[in-house]
């Protein structure tokens, strides 16, 4: 069969039949399987993935049949070179589809205005087969006419090989990448494992973590990946690789998941400033370099730094904004946030939660792209712990994180058991201090030597809120002060690995843990000058402080902080 004589539309319209009962199979298997695990989040997005597959086929079907219908006249060209044998013309189109869809690949990730369109396949948060369906309608739309118009045809078409061979080949390149998203197996069985790229290794691909960028680009085989070293073979377990995009909220919905390619458009015209009129919307005040080729192509990304001091009990940011004012005034973008006000905590997540909930409001009203944002959390007392929570339990993506003076686990006795009596007398306390005159209460906080805090403390005690101080200081108590040591920070951190998140203690702070563990040792410091736990009431103390937080931050902490002693 010569490549002018196939029906194009015939070929395509049976291919895609295929995949459609394909797709209906696993649909119905893997319903049944996510209900049966109760997994509610991951049934959602696996449902919103096979309904992006339906438009994928439409669209699929549509434009494999132009491109038929151009590989029907490129073929009425005499060929100098026929490939007649069926076997040998079905595996040369294997190889030519699995090797364009490779570079695509690559070029998808290595330029920005492709990735615009390729960004909706990596969005998702679950990694299972239908992840696999998970594609672009603009992308198929775009990506596949121009492929294979512009490469795959007039290639087969020099050879004669015929359109259908070409079909069956993109079909067989794509069944065998769509079942690399399964989380059934690691593995491959036999020898397939060293042909094939194994589901462990493109859901590295799939990664958050920064060391996974770049990497396991191949569809079917991997032999492209060690070709061009581009391979990387799995360093951790499966289940410890978090899939994603990061500052890409979870979304179950069909079309705001395909809205994504639009939203990434408009950032990327903004960086590029390829629509000036989209430049009064930029999510960064910057400047914009002159539209030329290359900054189309790869754009400009506008890195922006934050940092988000979240504060230790009672978690008013009223007494940070001095200590983050010393921090902006050497000019870094930095946001504190009160912790939610609860009476009833459940534990110490909600305040997670409430801080990450505040810092992504944050940047919509600022007009700031997530996906320009770098993050680093400077958490306080118990504010590290929360920190902690947000990096481990992936609130929100975070590039750094600092422990400043964390409260992470059982600390000296005298601080457990004002904790515990704090825990246990906290709401009658401040009932009854909250029932007193105001006038009493101002002597009484006088006395305490609290005047220059009046204002905010009377306003504290008599407003609506006041239980929820000693509340949060009952979940601090339960969740944290029990804790018999501090090595599971590093356990169920993902920065851990990376290297990218630091303690550093004070000398003499008695809510330092009693057991600190030796691979927590190994990333904490302790601050040369002596500096009270209780810095943000200090003055004199924040430029000191300031000089830790940018050290830690932005150079090397061995270079103005003291080791961690063993």
């Amino acid at each position: 069969m010569s490549f002018a004589q196939f029906d194009p539309v015939v070929g395509s319209y049976v291919a895609k039949a295929c995949i459609a009962v394909l797709v209906l199979v696993l649909w119905l298997v893997g319903l049944q399987r996510l209900r049966i695990r109760g997994a509610a989040e991951e049934l959602a997005e696996f449902c919103s993935n096979l309904w992006s597959a339906t438009g994928v086929y439409v669209i699929s079907t549509i434009t494999f049949s132009l491109v038929g219908v151009a590989a029907s006249r490129i073929g009425k060209t005499q060929s100098p070179w026929p490939i007649e044998h069926p076997v040998l013309a079905l595996g040369i189109s294997f190889l030519l589809v699995d090797f364009a869809s490779y570079l695509y690949h690559v070029a998808a990730h290595k330029t920005r205005l492709l990735w615009t369109l390729h960004v909706v396949h990596h969005s998702g948060h679950h990694f299972n087969l239908s992840l696999g369906a998970r594609q672009s309608w603009i992308e198929r739309a775009i990506v596949t006419p121009l492929i294979y118009t512009g490469m795959l045809v007039p290639f087969c078409a020099l050879f004669d090989i015929a359109y259908a061979y070409l079909i069956l080949g993109h079909q067989l390149v794509y069944l065998a990448g769509f079942l690399t998203h399964t989380k059934s197996l690691d593995y491959w069985p036999g020898f397939l494992r060293h042909i094939f790229i194994n589901p462990i290794e493109h859901r590295i691909h799939h990664g958050m973590a920064e060391r996974h960028f770049d990497c396991n680009y191949g569809f079917a085989l991997k032999t492209w990946d060690l070709m061009f070293r581009t391979y990387r073979a799995p360093d951790v377990p499966a289940e410890e690789i978090l899939v994603g995009v990061k500052n890409q909220e979870f979304t179950a919905n069909v079309f705001a998941t395909q809205a994504q390619t639009l939203d990434e458009l408009a950032v990327w015209a903004r960086e590029v400033g390829v629509f000036p009129a989209l430049q009064s919307l930029s999510a960064v005040d910057h400047k914009v370099e002159p539209t030329s080729l290359k900054n189309i192509l790869y754009g400009k990304r506008m890195t922006t730094n934050i940092i988000q001091v979240i504060p230790g009990n009672p978690g008013d940011a009223y007494y940070y904004e001095g200590f983050a004012n010393q921090l902006r005034e050497r000019g870094h973008q930095v946001v504190v946030f009160d912790h939610a006000r609860l009476h009833s905590p459940s534990g110490m997540l909600p305040y997670a939660q409430h801080q990450a909930d505040c810092f992504r409001n944050y940047l919509r009203e600022t007009n700031q792209a997530s996906a320009n944002v770098r993050l680093s959390l400077v958490g306080h007392s118990i504010g590290g712990y929360i920190a902690h929570l947000i990096e481990s339990q992936n609130l929100m993506p975070v590039s750094r994180a600092l422990l400043l003076f964390p409260f992470l686990a059982r600390p000296s006795p005298p601080a457990l058991r004002a904790l515990r009596l704090w825990h246990w007398l906290g709401k009658p306390l401040v009932g009854a201090l909250s029932s007193l005159p105001v006038v009493f209460q101002k002597k009484l906080l006088k006395h305490l030597g609290l005047e220059c805090h009046m204002e905010h403390l009377i306003s504290v005690i008599n407003g609506s809120d006041a239980q929820s101080y000693p509340a949060m200081g009952s979940a601090e108590y339960i969740e944290v002060a029990n804790r018999v040591h501090a090595d599971y920070l590093l356990a169920d951190s993902k920065l851990a690995l990376e290297g990218r998140v630091s303690c550093v203690f004070t000398k003499n702070d008695r809510w330092t843990p009693q057991v600190i563990g030796k691979s927590l040792a190994s990333i904490s410091h302790v601050m040369e000058q002596a500096v009270s736990h209780s810095f943000v009431l200090e003055p004199e103390s924040w430029p000191i402080v300031c000089d830790a937080v940018e050290t830690a931050l932005f150079e090397s902490v061995d270079k103005a902080l003291c080791p961690f002693p063993s």
